[in-house]
């Protein structure tokens, strides 16, 4: 059965040297943004333990590896629920509630609202898209330590964070 990140894989396989997204000054390739979506699926699986019909919220502003968390979720039958970071908390409150989501990623710009969030999701896990969260893991943390290949290791990069393989 086919899901979304099926399409990236595809361009991956044929053309994985051609530039996929551009952002701030820096790109990513097809192979490289298929190699972020295949570790974020098995570091949201691995280490946070979702899996189909999942929810996983996001509120940032545009980044890169927004993307990469669409097609994870894709990949893992999980939902993506972004949040418009221009409501409210409680809006942002409420939206949580109905949905009941097993994970929250919060861009650093928005670590300020993420306590009251939080509150009404005791079970949740939280995730820093850009930063590691008091009390939760950096989404780069978490994608490195699912990794499970030296061909990824030597070949991963996180332009968007400043880290990069040894």
């Amino acid at each position: 059965m086919m899901d979304l990140s099926d399409l990236i894989d595809r361009h991956a396989a044929f053309t994985p040297d051609k530039i996929a997204i551009r952002f701030a000054g820096r790109t990513l390739t097809y192979a490289a943004l298929a190699a972020r979506i295949a570790a974020a699926a098995r570091a949201l699986k691995s280490q946070l333990g979702i899996g189909r019909g999942d929810r996983v919220a996001i509120l940032s502003t545009n980044h890169p590896d927004y993307l990469v968390l669409l097609y994870a979720c894709a990949r893992l039958g999980a939902l993506l629920v972004p949040l418009n970071w221009r409501l409210a908390i409680p809006e942002q409150v409420f939206i949580l509630s109905d949905v009941s989501v097993k994970a929250l990623v919060v861009e650093e710009s928005f670590a300020a609202v993420s306590p009251p969030l939080l509150e009404v999701l005791p079970d949740a896990r939280v995730v820093g898209l850009d930063f590691a969260p008091a009390g939760g893991a950096s989404f780069v943390a978490l994608c490195w330590k699912a990794r499970c290949s030296s061909w990824l290791r030597r070949r991963w990069r996180w332009p968007w964070h400043g880290q990069a393989s040894a």
